[in-house]
Parts: structure tokens; C-alpha cells; sequence
């Protein structure tokens, strides 16, 4: 543990070498909107980091150029040009898209049929294939489930479904290669995934950059989010409360952009103009939202009453036909039993006896409702549970620990209204598994991430909380230095001396340490000019390479 008096947590003092992480990223630039400060984070810790795009960003500029820029920025976050990936699958917007034709090469904007990568890199296919792929979704998938098993990593961080439809695309396809993996017969392979809407959670989040104290990652809304047309996080099994979030390094949480790692990646990728949109990007914490994939489904032979039984262990929970609208409709990713079946009965059968301590079901985001159900072991035990939350939430079922169990039957008893169904069932033989990422805890005010917090003198009450991932037992709570009081949750300052406090473990293995400073008016002024002056600068630097742009000069 450092200086008592610095801000620090042990998340930063975690040893990760000798383990991978592996960012799957639509476009160049992406990298950055999915998991900047994550990449710089475990670089720093020892993690091997690889990142793969699923496309060139070759649509409005060369290939050559946005991977050049991504090599770049790369570098300035500590990953290595030989650990960039490049799938070569086309970067568009026109309505013939690759994801809708299964194995026929769809044309790209620029008529190729196959992929390709630019000077000083190989396309993926190429490398373990010795040929191009063609553009078309089974080949996609052929390529992630390659490159997925051979590199293996212990950490994934994949885009999630965005407005954008490469986003989308590579979004599903990813869940469809790693299902495929996790379903293969005697699979081991369960990696930490992680994925990120990396448009409203980073790209078109609040441009907040500049306010007093930097501020968490806002929960997308409809009518302040731009290009958020149905609040899927909201409305659906991405529950906010469930996010995941990690600390940010230290020299991403300055006051300024300059010396800010994050935005000199960000600047790195000039042709997409990123200057402010840093203001959104860059904040006190880095949001995902997991998916866990030890699921012991994924190994059983799985058979329906009616209905097909195989959207149950497919490691899909949405799925879109659909990619162009900005408006999803979900479809095809629910086993529905047909009306007339009076069973409505899903069975799990294993070669080899188990062990299961909680079973998850999760519902259907859409229609009508899942009432009660009945889950049988073939040791006799039956666990009867009531409705499944709305809007495809997950029901956790526990029960003592089930040993040897080599058959599980579901059954719907009761539901109400149209396409009721399951998305997906997980069935877990430990409800809080080993994780690559080590347990944390983080003090919050006001339910932001906060390291050391400027304070105005006049104010001294604050809504403490604390945010734990993978960790819920109680910790102790310490004022190390100044004069202040903590009850029921709320922070009281008695003086104007720094108030440095501590949360932690008993054996202090896991601990938290955040500064609260107090600055008078005239500090905050000369800040808020200062920073004024910084927006402007770069406001017109983005004007003059837009000029730069339109007038064709290079």
C-alpha cells in the first residue's frame, strides 16, 4: 500500500502477467470507445493486450490511414503494432450488408468481395486460412471462433449493440462464434467477456468532461442520448445497477485533456475529427456489462417438449434480423413452445455427473409473461418458482448445492399473454465463480467513481456509497486525517484540512482511499478559464482540419 495520504486502490496493484485480453472492435477508433482505460490499466498490470477490428473503416477513409491512426493510439496506450488484428470485413452502410447473406459474398461500397488488409498488415483469414474470407456472416463467425481459440484470452471486451449497424453486426456475430465454442463438445474455454455500448456509453455519453469533479459514466437516456431510439438499458435485462465498472489510471483523471493518455489516442485517430467527443469519453469510471460463460448448459445435450430447444444454450439473449433500424425488434432468439403443447418442458442431460448450485432463466424481452415454473433433478429434488421479471430480466434460482445431477427438466406451468418463452438457461455449479479480474471496492459521492475530490468550501455533506465488484461483505470504514464524521452514509466535513478516507478488508488485501480537497472561489475561476481556453483551442484546431478536409489539401 502506498502513501496514506495519496489517493489509491488496490485494483491498481493486481499482477496480470501472463494474462491476455483480447478487445473485439468494429472500426478503428473503437478501441478507444470500448475500453481505453481498461487497455492502459492491465497494460500497466502486466496483461498481454490484443485488439481486433472486425472492419477497416475503409468506407469514407483509406484502410492505410485509420489503421495507421489505430497503430498509433495503440501505442500510446501500451499495445504492440504485432498484437493488432484486422479481419478486413467491410466497413458500411449500405443496405446489401454482409450480416444478411449467409455464405454469398456480399459487395463492399468499394465492390471488393473478400477480405483484406492494408500495407504492413495480413487480413486474418489469410494468416490461418493461406486465403481471403469472402464477405458474408457464416465466415465472420468462422474467423471469430479461430481467432478466439487461438489466442485464447482470459478477458474479453466486445462491442455491444449499438445504433450502428457494424457494431450490431459484429455484436451478434461474436455471440453466435462464442456460443458455437462454449458449445463444443468438451470445451474448457470460459473466458471473462465483457461488453460495452461504446456510442452511449462513451461516444454520445454526457460531454461532461469539465465539471468540477470528473463525473461517472451517465446511464443513456432517451432525448439526451443522441441516436438512443429505444432504452434498451432501461426496458431490458441491461439493468444499470448491474453494470460493471472499473477505476480509471491516474493520468486519465486530471482536469484537463492535454497529458491525458486517453486523448492523445483519441487525437491519434485525426481522421475522425474525435477532438470533443473526448469530453464524453473520458470519465471517473468505465462501464460494461458482463456475460458469464461457465454455464454448465452449454455441455448438456438439451431437448424440448415442442419448439427448438437450441436458443437455450446459444450464449444469445437478443438477436436482431433486422441491423438498419434504429429502432430494434428482437427476434429469433427465444425457445417458444408451440400453443398446443401441454408440457412445455426443456430437459438437460450430461455424460457425466454435476454438481449445480443456482440455475438462471431468462425470460423474453418482449410479450407476455412466464408465471411459474418447475425445475426437477433427477435425484428428485423440485424447486417451484413464481414469474419471471419483466422485460427479459434474469431469475436467480438458488438451492443447496445438488451433487451428481446428470438430468435437469424446466418446465412452464403457467404463463400469460403471447411468445413467452426462455432466451437463454444458465445453470452454474458455484454462484460467484473464480474471476481473471480480482475483486475491488471503490468509494462513490453522489454515486460517482472518485479518487481525490475538489471540494468548494462551503460545501462538507456528501452521499458516500460504495461500489464493489465481486464483493459484498462488509469493510471498515476510516477517517485518516482530517476532522469529519460519517453517518448513515453521508460524509460530514468539521474543518478545511484535507479529509483522507479508507475503506478495506480486515486484512486490508482490498481497499479503497479517496481525498477530499477544499479550493476557494478563485482556484475554481482560474480552473474554469483555463479549461475554457483548452475547449477553445481545440475547437479550432477540429475547425482547421475541417477546413483542411473540404478544401482537399494535404
Amino acid at each position: 500500500m502506498e502513501d496514506k495520504f495519496s489517493a489509491d486502490n488496490s485494483f491498481f496493484h493486481s499482477d496480470y502477467s501472463g494474462k491476455r485480453i483480447l478487445i473485439i472492435a468494429p472500426h478503428p477508433d473503437d478501441e478507444i470507445n470500448i475500453a481505453a482505460m481498461s487497455i492502459i490499466n492491465f497494460a500497466r498490470m502486466g496483461a498481454e493486450i490484443f485488439v481486433a477490428y472486425s472492419t477497416s473503416g475503409d468506407y469514407e477513409v483509406s484502410a492505410e490511414e485509420r489503421l495507421g491512426e489505430a497503430t498509433q493510439a495503440l501505442s500510446l496506450m501500451g499495445v504492440d503494432k504485432n498484437h493488432i488484428i484486422v479481419l478486413g470485413y467491410p466497413d458500411t452502410y449500405q443496405e446489401n450488408c454482409y450480416f444478411y447473406s449467409m455464405e454469398k459474398a456480399v459487395p463492399s461500397p468499394h465492390g471488393r468481395t473478400e477480405t483484406y488488409a492494408p500495407s504492413g498488415f495480413v487480413d486474418y483469414a489469410k494468416t490461418y486460412r493461406g486465403g481471403h474470407s469472402l464477405y458474408a456472416r457464416k465466415y465472420l463467425r468462422e474467423d471469430l471462433i479461430h481467432l478466439l481459440l487461438e489466442i485464447k484470452a482470459d478477458i474479453i471486451f466486445c462491442v455491444d449493440l449499438d445504433c450502428h449497424l457494424d457494431h450490431k453486426a459484429l455484436s451478434i456475430v461474436f455471440e453466435e462464434a462464442m456460443g458455437a465454442i462454449l458449445r463444443e463438445k468438451g470445451n474448457t474455454y470460459q473466458p471473462e467477456v465483457y461488453k460495452k455500448f461504446a456510442y452511449t456509453c462513451a461516444w454520445h455519453n454526457a460531454p461532461d468532461f469539465y465539471a468540477d469533479n470528473l463525473l461517472s459514466v451517465k446511464k443513456p437516456q432517451i432525448g439526451a442520448t443522441p441516436f438512443y431510439g429505444r432504452d434498451i438499458i432501461g426496458t431490458s435485462f441491461y439493468d444499470w445497477n448491474q453494470r460493471v465498472r472499473f477505476p480509471v489510471p491516474m493520468e486519465c483523471r486530471g482536469a484537463f485533456l492535454d497529458n491525458n493518455p486517453v486523448f492523445a489516442g483519441i487525437c491519434a485517430h485525426r481522421s475522425q475529427h474525435p477532438y470533443m467527443q473526448a469530453k464524453c469519453i473520458i470519465n471517473s469510471d468505465e462501464v460494461f456489462f458482463q456475460r458469464r460463460t461457465d454455464s454448465l448448459s452449454y455441455q448438456a445435450n438439451v431437448t424440448a417438449s415442442s419448439g427448438d430447444a437450441s436458443k437455450v444454450n446459444d450464449f444469445q439473449l437478443l438477436n436482431l434480423t433486422d441491423i438498419h433500424s434504429m429502432v430494434p425488434k428482437w427476434e429469433d432468439y427465444l425457445w417458444l413452445p408451440d400453443k398446443k403443447d401441454k408440457e412445455k418442458k426443456l430437459t438437460f442431460k450430461w455424460d457425466e455427473p454435476q454438481n449445480v448450485a443456482q440455475i438462471r432463466l431468462w425470460g423474453n424481452i418482449d410479450g407476455g409473461s412466464i408465471k411459474e415454473v418447475e425445475i426437477g433433478f433427477d435425484n428428485g429434488h423440485i424447486e417451484k418458482c413464481g414469474s419471471l421479471p419483466h422485460n427479459g430480466k434474469p431469475l436467480d434460482v438458488s438451492f443447496p448445492l445438488q451433487k451428481n445431477v446428470k438430468e435437469i427438466a424446466i418446465k412452464i406451468i403457467k404463463c400469460k399473454g403471447d411468445n413467452c418463452g426462455f432466451a437463454e438457461v444458465e445453470i452454474f455449479s458455484d454462484v460467484l465463480p473464480e474471476y481473471t479480474i480480482r475483486p475491488f471496492i471503490k468509494l462513490t459521492v453522489n454515486d460517482d467513481f472518485v479518487y481525490v475530490y475538489k471540494r468548494r468550501k462551503n460545501e462538507r455533506i456528501f452521499n458516500l456509497g460504495v461500489y464493489g465488484f465481486k464483493f459484498d461483505s462488509e469493510v471498515n470504514v476510516q477517517i485518516l486525517n482530517g476532522k469529519a464524521r460519517i453517518e448513515k452514509g453521508k460524509l460530514e466535513i468539521l474543518g478545511d484540512e484535507d479529509v483522507v478516507l479508507q475503506i478495506q478488508t480486515s486484512d486490508g488485501e482490498i481497499y479503497d482511499r479517496v481525498i477530499f480537497r477544499v479550493y476557494d472561489d478563485d482556484y475554481f475561476n482560474e480552473l474554469r478559464t483555463a479549461q475554457v481556453i483548452e475547449q477553445k483551442y481545440h475547437g479550432l484546431f477540429k475547425q482547421f482540419e475541417d477546413y483542411i478536409e473540404k478544401s482537399k489539401i494535404r
